[in-house]
């Protein structure tokens, strides 16, 4: 999972779309809720702040879901940076004067 993990924060990264699937055989299928999970720690392994754009749904032999890039997480932790910057150089100069 963590090699899946670090190509799709690279796809997600790019600006890309990704397509969780998760294949299911056998007695696998009847633990659908184990299955949820395990998609969900995917999520977690991830390092770039997602948005689910379509929730786990059952498909074909197992689950699928549509992750994107959260382009607001991203802009609050930019927004946040810029703002402590100027109170540390004011705080400096007041010292100086």
């Amino acid at each position: 999972l963590a090699v899946r993990a670090k190509q799709a924060t690279k796809f997600l990264e790019e600006g890309h779309m990704v397509r969780i699937e998760m294949k299911l055989r056998g007695r696998e299928k009847g633990k659908k809720d184990l299955a949820k999970e395990r998609m969900h720690e995917f999520l977690t392994m991830i390092s770039v702040p997602v948005k689910i754009q379509q929730d786990p749904k059952k498909g074909g032999r197992g689950f699928e879901m549509l992750i994107i890039r959260d382009k607001k997480a991203q802009a609050g932790e930019a927004k946040s940076t810029p703002k402590a910057a100027p109170s540390e150089n004011q705080s400096q100069e007041h010292g100086k004067a």
